[in-house]
């Protein structure tokens, strides 16, 4: 039988998040951006302008290639950045002391890879998929009207939202469990069930974060290059508390697979000033 997990409100996620990253705020945050930054740079370059992507008439078949290559390439850069971060913590969580273990997260880079970026391309590829047949039944319906967006909008949120929430720590199993593929998939799906309101509310945070610091971005810098340069390094520091308070609730609410021995869990560093 899965053991029974209680979890923690937001709010302690939050705030455990943020103080673990504000304890080395300027290494922590120095490893990221430069191991992030050079190599966004250049996936920022290759991404086309998402005007000239929809533009009728444009080069589609040789820009939205282009496109999910740069995204594709972002998107592990990130990773790498996660897997770099979260063993360490993992590491200090276990008593190892606080290295930077290059080698051990290039070595899991590929199976974290393989996991998430079918979890990210693949929630991408049904959000279209069903953002098209929606804009086809509202204009069956509703001609051109103002309602076909809308609901062409609501049948996609209503078809991705639920396996995003379901399967949003499988990155996380494939890191720290060691899961393949499948496996991955059904120990974040096992973890998520019964907890989905506070996933979604720490994803649904976060994401009121980087709107908030696009907001800025945009409104300094317009869509320019160097306004995605800033844009990424705000949401990449920003990430590093959303990594930290994400392994935590991981942590609370993974239960053990069938046959697996559950490990006695362990307390996270203690955020400053814990101690009295």
């Amino acid at each position: 039988m899965q053991d029974q997990r209680t979890p923690g409100p937001l709010s302690h996620y939050l705030e455990l998040g943020f103080r673990i990253h504000w304890e080395e705020f300027p290494q922590v945050s120095a490893v990221a951006l430069l191991v992030y930054l050079p190599l966004a740079y250049v996936a920022l370059w290759l991404h086309p302008p998402l005007q000239s992507v929809l533009r009728p008439g444009g080069d589609a078949l040789v820009l939205i290639p282009r496109m999910l290559l740069a995204q594709g390439v972002l998107r592990v850069i990130q990773l790498f950045v996660f897997i770099l971060l979260i063993l360490r913590l993992d590491n200090q969580r276990r008593g190892g002391g606080d290295v930077w273990d290059l080698a051990e997260a290039f070595s899991r880079l590929g199976r974290v890879a393989r996991v998430d970026l079918a979890y990210a391309f693949g929630l991408q590829a049904v959000a279209v998929l069903v953002l098209w047949a929606g804009l086809g039944l509202g204009a069956a319906l509703f001609g051109e009207g103002g309602l076909t967006m809308p609901l062409a909008f609501a049948l996609t949120a209503f078809a991705v939202i639920a396996p995003a929430i379901r399967f949003y720590f499988c990155a996380y199993a494939a890191l720290l469990h060691g899961d393949g593929f499948r496996a991955s998939f059904r120990r974040s799906s096992a973890a998520t069930a019964g907890a989905e309101r506070l996933v979604a509310m720490l994803v649904v945070t976060y994401l009121l974060v980087w709107f908030a610091i696009w907001q800025v971005v945009f409104g300094v810098f317009g869509g320019s290059l160097l306004g995605q340069f800033v844009l990424h390094a705000g949401i990449m520091l920003t990430s590093v508390s959303y990594f930290y308070a994400a392994y935590s609730l991981y942590l609370d609410l993974t239960p053990p697979l069938p046959g697996e021995r559950e490990e006695k869990p362990r307390p996270l560093p203690p955020p400053p000033g814990a101690d009295g």
